[in-house]
Protein backbone atom coordinates (compact mmCIF):
# COMPACT_ATOMS: atom_id res chain seq x y z
CA UNK A 1 0.00 0.00 0.00
CA UNK A 2 2.60 2.47 -1.09
CA UNK A 3 0.14 5.33 -1.35
CA UNK A 4 1.03 5.73 2.36
CA UNK A 5 4.77 5.82 1.74
CA UNK A 6 5.16 9.25 3.34
CA UNK A 7 3.63 8.04 6.58
CA UNK A 8 5.84 4.99 6.45
CA UNK A 9 8.93 7.17 6.24
CA UNK A 10 7.86 9.38 9.14
CA UNK A 11 6.66 6.60 11.42
CA UNK A 12 9.43 4.01 10.95
CA UNK A 13 11.66 5.97 13.33
CA UNK A 14 13.47 2.94 14.67
CA UNK A 15 14.62 1.77 11.24
CA UNK A 16 15.63 5.31 10.25
CA UNK A 17 17.65 5.72 13.43
CA UNK A 18 19.48 2.47 12.74
CA UNK A 19 20.27 3.50 9.16
CA UNK A 20 21.58 6.83 10.41
CA UNK A 21 23.82 5.11 12.92
CA UNK A 22 25.32 2.92 10.20
CA UNK A 23 25.87 5.87 7.86
CA UNK A 24 27.53 8.01 10.51
CA UNK A 25 29.80 5.14 11.54
CA UNK A 26 30.88 4.47 7.98
CA UNK A 27 31.40 8.16 7.29
CA UNK A 28 33.60 8.57 10.36
CA UNK A 29 35.59 5.50 9.39
CA UNK A 30 36.05 6.70 5.81
CA UNK A 31 37.31 10.09 6.93
CA UNK A 32 39.64 8.54 9.49
CA UNK A 33 41.28 6.45 6.74
CA UNK A 34 42.22 9.48 4.67
CA UNK A 35 45.32 11.62 4.98
CA UNK A 36 45.59 15.34 4.69
CA UNK A 37 47.16 15.05 1.25
CA UNK A 38 44.19 13.10 -0.09
CA UNK A 39 41.66 15.86 0.61
CA UNK A 40 41.78 18.81 -1.78
CA UNK A 41 42.57 21.92 0.19
CA UNK A 42 42.17 24.75 -2.29
CA UNK A 43 39.29 24.27 -4.68
CA UNK A 44 35.93 24.02 -2.81
CA UNK A 45 34.38 22.11 -5.72
CA UNK A 46 37.13 19.48 -5.57
CA UNK A 47 36.61 19.15 -1.84
CA UNK A 48 32.85 18.70 -2.39
CA UNK A 49 33.47 16.00 -4.99
CA UNK A 50 35.76 14.20 -2.57
CA UNK A 51 33.09 14.10 0.12
CA UNK A 52 30.47 13.02 -2.41
CA UNK A 53 32.69 10.09 -3.34
CA UNK A 54 33.03 9.21 0.35
CA UNK A 55 29.25 9.44 0.80
CA UNK A 56 28.59 7.26 -2.25
CA UNK A 57 30.97 4.60 -1.00
CA UNK A 58 29.40 4.83 2.46
CA UNK A 59 25.88 4.26 1.09
CA UNK A 60 27.06 1.30 -0.97
CA UNK A 61 28.57 -0.30 2.13
CA UNK A 62 25.45 0.44 4.17
CA UNK A 63 23.28 -1.36 1.61
CA UNK A 64 25.69 -4.29 1.62
CA UNK A 65 25.96 -4.73 5.38
CA UNK A 66 22.55 -3.55 6.55
CA UNK A 67 20.87 -7.02 6.24
CA UNK A 68 23.49 -8.40 8.64
CA UNK A 69 22.67 -5.89 11.36
CA UNK A 70 22.40 -7.74 14.70
CA UNK A 71 19.79 -5.28 15.94
CA UNK A 72 17.43 -5.83 13.03
CA UNK A 73 18.07 -9.58 13.03
CA UNK A 74 17.01 -9.66 16.68
CA UNK A 75 13.82 -7.76 15.87
CA UNK A 76 12.89 -10.34 13.23
CA UNK A 77 13.41 -13.36 15.44
CA UNK A 78 13.94 -13.15 19.19
CA UNK A 79 12.29 -9.75 19.75
CA UNK A 80 9.20 -9.43 17.55
CA UNK A 81 7.53 -6.02 17.57
CA UNK A 82 4.00 -7.24 16.83
CA UNK A 83 1.99 -10.30 15.82
CA UNK A 84 2.94 -9.81 12.17
CA UNK A 85 6.54 -10.52 13.22
CA UNK A 86 5.35 -13.54 15.21
CA UNK A 87 3.66 -14.92 12.10
CA UNK A 88 6.73 -14.29 9.95
CA UNK A 89 8.79 -16.20 12.50
CA UNK A 90 6.68 -19.28 11.79
CA UNK A 91 4.13 -19.24 14.63
CA UNK A 92 0.68 -19.62 13.10
CA UNK A 93 -1.56 -20.60 16.02
CA UNK A 94 -3.76 -18.00 17.69
CA UNK A 95 -2.86 -17.36 21.31
CA UNK A 96 -0.83 -15.27 23.75
CA UNK A 97 2.66 -14.19 22.67
CA UNK A 98 5.24 -11.72 23.97
CA UNK A 99 6.31 -8.78 21.81
CA UNK A 100 8.68 -5.83 22.29
CA UNK A 101 7.17 -2.62 20.86
CA UNK A 102 9.73 0.10 20.15
CA UNK A 103 8.59 3.19 22.01
CA UNK A 104 9.85 5.84 24.40
CA UNK A 105 6.53 5.60 26.28
CA UNK A 106 6.90 2.01 27.45
CA UNK A 107 10.73 1.87 27.27
CA UNK A 108 10.85 -1.15 24.94
CA UNK A 109 9.41 -3.36 27.69
CA UNK A 110 7.95 -6.76 26.77
CA UNK A 111 4.19 -6.86 26.28
CA UNK A 112 1.95 -9.92 26.29
CA UNK A 113 -0.63 -9.76 23.49
CA UNK A 114 -3.19 -12.05 21.91
CA UNK A 115 -2.31 -12.83 18.29
CA UNK A 116 -5.14 -13.75 15.92
CA UNK A 117 -3.57 -16.08 13.35
CA UNK A 118 -6.88 -17.19 11.83
CA UNK A 119 -8.61 -14.04 10.59
CA UNK A 120 -7.79 -12.66 7.14
CA UNK A 121 -4.36 -14.25 6.79
CA UNK A 122 -3.33 -13.96 10.44
CA UNK A 123 -0.73 -11.74 12.08
CA UNK A 124 -3.30 -9.53 13.83
CA UNK A 125 -2.45 -8.02 17.22
CA UNK A 126 -5.73 -7.89 19.16
CA UNK A 127 -6.21 -4.54 20.90
CA UNK A 128 -9.56 -5.19 22.58
CA UNK A 129 -12.15 -7.88 23.00
CA UNK A 130 -15.64 -7.98 24.46
CA UNK A 131 -17.49 -11.28 24.48
CA UNK A 132 -19.67 -13.44 26.69
CA UNK A 133 -17.34 -13.85 29.65
CA UNK A 134 -19.80 -13.16 32.48
CA UNK A 135 -18.66 -9.58 33.02
CA UNK A 136 -21.03 -6.90 34.29
CA UNK A 137 -22.60 -4.54 31.78
CA UNK A 138 -20.52 -1.66 33.11
CA UNK A 139 -17.20 -3.55 33.00
CA UNK A 140 -15.74 -1.20 30.38
CA UNK A 141 -16.87 1.96 32.20
CA UNK A 142 -13.51 2.86 33.72
CA UNK A 143 -11.46 5.98 34.35
CA UNK A 144 -8.70 7.60 32.32
CA UNK A 145 -5.90 5.80 34.18
CA UNK A 146 -7.44 2.39 33.51
CA UNK A 147 -7.70 3.07 29.79
CA UNK A 148 -4.18 4.51 29.78
CA UNK A 149 -2.65 1.38 31.32
CA UNK A 150 -5.05 -1.29 30.07
CA UNK A 151 -7.15 -3.83 31.94
CA UNK A 152 -8.74 -7.26 31.76
CA UNK A 153 -7.64 -10.74 30.69
CA UNK A 154 -6.24 -10.83 27.14
CA UNK A 155 -7.84 -14.23 26.63
CA UNK A 156 -11.26 -12.79 27.50
CA UNK A 157 -12.56 -9.21 27.86
CA UNK A 158 -9.75 -6.66 27.83
CA UNK A 159 -8.40 -3.33 26.68
CA UNK A 160 -4.71 -3.31 25.74
CA UNK A 161 -4.10 0.20 27.09
CA UNK A 162 -3.74 3.53 25.32
CA UNK A 163 0.00 3.81 26.02
CA UNK A 164 0.54 0.34 24.60
CA UNK A 165 -1.62 1.17 21.60
CA UNK A 166 0.38 4.35 21.01
CA UNK A 167 3.62 2.35 21.21
CA UNK A 168 2.34 -0.23 18.75
CA UNK A 169 0.86 2.12 16.17
CA UNK A 170 3.82 4.51 16.02
CA UNK A 171 6.57 1.99 15.32
CA UNK A 172 5.34 1.00 11.85
CA UNK A 173 2.46 1.63 9.48
CA UNK A 174 -0.62 -0.37 10.44
CA UNK A 175 -4.11 -1.21 9.32
CA UNK A 176 -6.89 -1.98 11.80
CA UNK A 177 -9.79 -4.41 11.61
CA UNK A 178 -13.03 -4.18 13.61
CA UNK A 179 -15.01 -7.43 13.98
CA UNK A 180 -18.54 -6.75 15.18
CA UNK A 181 -21.65 -8.70 16.12
CA UNK A 182 -24.96 -7.05 17.00
CA UNK A 183 -27.67 -8.21 19.39
CA UNK A 184 -29.35 -10.24 16.63
CA UNK A 185 -26.14 -12.14 15.89
CA UNK A 186 -25.37 -10.44 12.58
CA UNK A 187 -21.63 -10.10 11.98
CA UNK A 188 -19.91 -7.19 10.30
CA UNK A 189 -16.33 -6.06 9.86
CA UNK A 190 -14.50 -2.89 8.96
CA UNK A 191 -10.89 -2.48 7.87
CA UNK A 192 -9.01 0.80 7.73
CA UNK A 193 -5.83 0.83 5.70
CA UNK A 194 -4.05 3.34 7.91
CA UNK A 195 -4.43 3.69 11.67
CA UNK A 196 -2.53 5.19 14.57
CA UNK A 197 -3.15 7.22 17.73
CA UNK A 198 -1.25 10.08 19.34
CA UNK A 199 0.23 10.06 22.84
CA UNK A 200 -1.41 11.10 26.09
CA UNK A 201 -0.28 14.73 25.72
CA UNK A 202 -2.46 14.85 22.60
CA UNK A 203 -5.35 12.97 24.25
CA UNK A 204 -4.70 9.81 22.23
CA UNK A 205 -6.14 11.43 19.11
CA UNK A 206 -7.35 8.85 16.62
CA UNK A 207 -6.09 8.83 13.01
CA UNK A 208 -7.96 6.41 10.76
CA UNK A 209 -8.47 6.39 6.96
CA UNK A 210 -9.05 4.13 3.94
CA UNK A 211 -12.20 2.19 4.87
CA UNK A 212 -13.26 -1.15 3.45
CA UNK A 213 -15.67 -3.81 4.73
CA UNK A 214 -19.39 -4.37 5.25
CA UNK A 215 -20.07 -2.50 8.50
CA UNK A 216 -22.10 0.16 6.68
CA UNK A 217 -22.84 3.86 7.00
CA UNK A 218 -23.92 3.63 10.63
CA UNK A 219 -20.45 2.48 11.58
CA UNK A 220 -18.77 5.08 9.39
CA UNK A 221 -20.76 7.84 11.09
CA UNK A 222 -19.56 6.53 14.43
CA UNK A 223 -15.93 6.61 13.32
CA UNK A 224 -16.40 10.23 12.25
CA UNK A 225 -17.53 11.05 15.78
CA UNK A 226 -14.41 9.38 17.15
CA UNK A 227 -12.14 11.47 14.98
CA UNK A 228 -13.77 14.72 16.10
CA UNK A 229 -12.98 14.28 19.82
CA UNK A 230 -16.62 14.74 20.75
CA UNK A 231 -16.50 12.32 23.63
CA UNK A 232 -13.20 13.23 25.33
CA UNK A 233 -11.19 10.19 24.24
CA UNK A 234 -13.45 7.72 26.08
CA UNK A 235 -14.73 6.61 22.70
CA UNK A 236 -14.46 2.90 23.45
CA UNK A 237 -17.49 3.11 25.74
CA UNK A 238 -19.68 4.06 22.82
CA UNK A 239 -18.54 1.03 20.85
CA UNK A 240 -19.54 -1.33 23.61
CA UNK A 241 -22.79 0.01 24.91
CA UNK A 242 -24.43 2.12 22.24
CA UNK A 243 -23.81 0.38 18.95
CA UNK A 244 -22.77 -3.24 19.23
CA UNK A 245 -23.11 -6.26 21.46
CA UNK A 246 -19.66 -7.62 20.63
CA UNK A 247 -16.53 -5.95 19.39
CA UNK A 248 -12.96 -6.91 18.71
CA UNK A 249 -10.18 -4.65 17.46
CA UNK A 250 -7.26 -6.21 15.66
CA UNK A 251 -4.11 -4.58 14.39
CA UNK A 252 -1.75 -5.70 11.66
CA UNK A 253 1.20 -4.26 9.82
CA UNK A 254 0.69 -2.88 6.34
CA UNK A 255 2.71 -4.93 3.88
CA UNK A 256 4.04 -3.60 0.60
Amino acid sequence: MWHSLLLNNTKNIYVFRHWLQILLTLFSFAISQTTGNEIPKCDPSDRSLFYLDVASDMITKAKLYYPMSPIMRQNKSSSPMDCADILRNGYNKSGVYTIWPKSRVIDDKPLDVFCDMDTDGGGWTVLQRRGNFNKSNDYFFKDWVSYKSGFGDIKEDFWIGNDNMFALTNQRLYSIRFDLKDAEGAKRHAIYGTFWIDDENNKYTLHIIDYSGDAGERYLAFIFVLSQHLIESFWILFIHFYLFHYTKFSLTQIFS
